[in-house]
């Protein structure tokens, strides 16, 4: 099981750094965040949190997608 989170979280990663602005923003702007976008993994109910930058991907979180996730996402707002 762990060995499939890895992967799935993996390709994530790799889908999210060739096609940064192909992730979501909606769970984002309500949370008050600029320019912070989210990838879900695949098979695993995890989501990727990354801000795009011209030169990088920071990744923000990895967070379970039934856990509150506006109240994780809101401390980085300083909502």
């Amino acid at each position: 099981m762990a060995a499939g989170f890895i992967s799935a979280l993996e390709r994530a990663l790799g889908h999210i750094g060739e096609f940064p602005e192909s992730g979501a923003t909606r769970l984002c702007v309500e949370a008050g965040l600029d320019n912070v976008r989210y990838w879900p993994l695949e098979r695993y109910p995890f989501i990727v949190f990354y801000r795009p930058d011209t030169d990088r991907v920071d990744v923000w979180r990895v967070l379970h997608s039934r856990g509150d996730t506006f109240s994780a996402l809101s401390p980085l707002s300083g909502h």
